[in-house]
């Protein structure tokens, strides 16, 4: 007989020691990954209480889509029906057998009325659509979810008829045990389900409810298929994981056709086909039971169903969608959640009202472009997944192009175009600044056909044409501040090869009569010095001298001195020269030994002189510019004019008002001064 030699173990103990197991399981059964394998039969059990409740939502929809047609067409009904009783002449009252009807009078005043019938009850209560009766459908943990009597399935947690109304207040959304999200959340509560808990106010409670399942059982799979919690052993990018997340699509195809040979056979379709894929998928691991890598295709399965939930139609609310994708950040990489995002964001946007507008509102029609800084946030250095949208939004049409005007997508502009200088920089950034600029030139020409039905003092193409200006003159700085600093000619090199790459594409994109391909010629000139650039001003210059257009004439050597005096500020700031009119003179040497027709650079340094001074709002510059013109007009043997209008003389020169737009002539102390509002 063999005898154990562990030591004998009291009831007591026993129960004490698995109390204490069960408790270090039930604490420790969310931190841990389940041993379970991933099988087709796991996978369904996550995704199939996701398409339960998205398809109880269509129903819902559909069904009060169809109370809400049969009501219109009631009231129309009842609408004809009172325009024909109008019309109607009045029927005259028939007596017959008066004295038999007076004979029962009383008895027919005191007869009790007929109880309605009960069939029609039932009849209208049974018409009613399936997605009506979800209380006897869905389970109970579901309705105490909806309910919000429990908020956790644990089996640890009591009945529900221990719960008194006293402890109600206790039990809200903030008492979750089971969050796990890794930035919002607190140490108390989730901040999601308060989140989700505030769109009451906004939604029926039937629309609420699905939501809310909704919401759990993507939190659920999220949770189950978590990259830190089932680490792949195949990198996010590499090529295995990349066709994994084209499984799902995959699925859809299968489905589609399986779909419609049933209707062309004129038979539905029971062919389980995404669970004959997961099977399939699972047999390639033969060693053991499941395939690790179902957890990655599973995760991308449930992504593409919210997706295609989003794509349709008011079955989601904004507050919904937007909560469901900052869900998603919070499990996964920004780059699985790419698709997601799109399908929220494409969509048509109004025109902004003022230049104050905000474009990244939490609040109305922009909502979705609020969830674009959340997700700039999280991805990765240099990469601008802010631009990238912006500028997809606006090759689409579906941002107006106006937005570009704002102060808040200047400063955004200014920002992204300084990634140009990174030594590892994307593509995107380059795309987002050939998108913006290609946009600003065809709004000039937009504005330009305003003109003339709008009011003279309004001007609509002046501010589009100097935010034009200014984004050319801040390329053409950068690329000047590099060439004449300490940086190395590899650095010069990569930079004016991207910067070269813009002014090509914008180039080859716009008419050679813009505006916009005569600055940006200027530009390449300055930097490059290309023979190509100086052909193309010497048409510009020569169509204006052919047409005779004065205004047209005016306002290109208007934009002319604006750029030269944007780009010696620029210089001068970034240390290129000791003052800006240093950098302006350099500038205005270079141009004006041009061989231009018409000589239209003859008085383009004093132009530039006062557009600088009213930039720097410097009293030095302003002299310097004064002075310039004194000598100008000396040389012509012009005197200063002490009034006159804003026009043009024959030799070039203009007159104070052109020259020192902003400033005024003080004839008392005999300087210029800054005109007061």
């Amino acid at each position: 007989m063999e005898y154990s030699l562990s030591p004998p173990r009291h009831r007591h103990s026993t129960l004490t020691h698995n109390n204490t197991n069960n408790n270090k399981t039930t604490t420790s059964s969310s931190a841990q990954p389940s041993t379970q394998p991933w099988t087709a039969t796991r996978c369904h059990r996550l995704l199939r209480p996701l398409l339960t409740h998205i398809s109880a939502l269509r129903k819902d929809k559909a069904w009060k889509a169809l109370a809400a047609q049969e009501e219109a067409n009631n009231a129309k009904r009842r609408r004809d029906e009172s325009d024909t009783a109008a019309y109607r002449p009045e029927k005259r009252p028939c007596r017959k057998y008066s004295g038999k009807a007076s004979r029962h009078a009383a008895y027919d005043e005191i007869e009790t009325p007929k109880k309605p019938s009960q069939t029609r009850r039932r009849r209208v209560r049974c018409a009613r659509p399936a997605s009506s009766r979800q209380e006897v459908i869905l389970p109970t943990p579901f309705l105490r979810r909806v309910k919000n009597h429990a908020l956790s399935s644990s089996p640890n947690r009591g009945p529900v008829d221990d719960i008194t109304l006293e402890e109600e207040p206790k039990v809200t959304a903030t008492s979750s045990t089971r969050c796990s999200h890794r930035q919002r959340c607190a140490k108390r509560g989730c901040l999601f389900e308060v989140e989700l808990a505030s769109l009451k106010t906004s939604t029926d409670p039937q629309r609420h409810g699905l939501f809310k399942s909704i919401f759990n059982a993507f939190d659920a799979l999220l949770r189950s298929t978590s990259a830190s919690k089932y680490p792949s052993p195949a990198a996010p990018k590499s090529l295995l994981a990349m066709c994994l997340r084209r499984v799902p699509e995959y699925v859809a195809e299968l489905e589609y056709w399986d779909q419609k040979d049933a209707e062309e056979r004129g038979a539905k379709s029971d062919k389980q086909v995404s669970f004959e894929v997961y099977t399939e998928l699972e047999g390639l691991n033969p060693v053991s039971d499941g395939w690790r890598h179902l957890c990655a295709v599973v995760r991308a399965h449930g992504v593409r169903i919210i997706r295609e939930a989003v794509l349709e139609d008011q079955l989601f609310d904004d507050a919904f969608t937007d909560l469901l994708i900052r869900l998603a950040l919070q499990y996964l990489p920004l780059m699985e959640c790419v698709g997601l995002i799109d399908a929220y964001i494409q969509r048509p946007y109004p025109k902004p009202v003022a230049a104050e507008d905000s474009l990244f509102t939490s609040q109305g029609a922009l909502r979705p472009l609020g969830l674009l800084k959340v997700c700039d946030a999280l991805a990765s250095p240099g990469a601008s997944f802010l631009a990238t949208k912006l500028s997809e939004l606006l090759s689409m049409g579906l941002l107006p192009a106006k937005w570009i005007l704002t102060k808040e997508f200047k400063a955004l502009w200014v920002s992204t175009a300084g990634l140009i200088l990174k030594k590892r920089y994307r593509q995107n950034v380059v795309n987002f600044v050939i998108t913006t600029l290609t946009n600003m030139c065809t709004l000039v020409s937009n504005s330009d056909r305003l003109a003339g039905r709008m009011k003279e003092d309004e001007q609509p193409w002046q501010k589009a044409q100097n935010t034009l200006v200014g984004s050319i003159a801040a390329l053409t700085s950068i690329m000047l501040l590099l060439q004449d600093g300490v940086s190395t000619p590899n650095r010069i090199e990569m930079v004016g090869g991207r910067i070269k790459f813009i002014l090509d594409s914008c180039l080859r994109s716009l008419d050679s009569n813009h505006i916009g391909t005569y600055l940006l010629n200027i530009c390449a000139y300055l930097i490059f010095k290309t023979e190509d650039a100086l052909s193309e001003l010497t048409k510009a210059w020569g169509k204006l001298e052919k047409s005779a257009g004065k205004e047209e004439r005016t306002r290109q050597i208007d934009a002319t001195a604006v750029f030269v005096s944007s780009v010696a500020y620029y210089c001068s700031r970034g240390g290129a020269h000791a003052s800006p009119t240093e950098s302006l003179a350099h500038l205005c040497d270079e141009l004006e030994t041009l061989q231009l027709p018409g000589a239209p650079f003859t008085n383009l340094r004093v132009e530039a002189a006062f557009s600088l001074a009213e930039q720097t709002a410097d009293l030095k510059d302003l002299a310097f510019a004064e002075d310039l013109k004194a000598r100008r007009n000396s040389v012509l043997g012009q005197q200063l004019p002490s009034t006159g209008s804003s026009e043009r003389t024959g030799s070039g020169c203009l007159d104070e008002t052109s020259l020192a737009g902003g400033f005024r002539w003080d004839g008392g102390i005999s300087e210029w001064v800054n005109v007061s509002p």
